[in-house]
């Protein structure tokens, strides 16, 4: 079952590449690109809808902490990582 998602994801992902190329004869690629995110997010705001999941996390705070020490302190992290 899963190669039957990978050959679909190959598939629509070659489809999309396609549409794109097609999309930009026509108009400016910035709009290209966000057409094909703004599809991205209602797609998967109807898949969280579906299934009843909520768009918040229950981490916040954690994840808050995470994104501020990612940006200074990466190369340090990945150093400790290592000892």
């Amino acid at each position: 079952m899963q190669s039957l998602w990978m050959l679909l994801a190959a598939f629509l992902f070659a489809t999309m590449g396609v549409c794109v190329k097609f999309a930009t004869q026509y108009v400016h690629s910035f709009e290209v690109v966000m057409y094909r995110g703004l599809i991205g997010v209602l797609v998967l705001a109807w898949w969280y809808r579906k299934k009843g999941w909520g768009l918040l996390s229950n981490r916040r705070a954690r994840h808050a902490s995470m994104a501020q020490c990612r940006g200074r302190h990466l190369p340090v992290l990945l150093v400790l990582r290592h000892l």
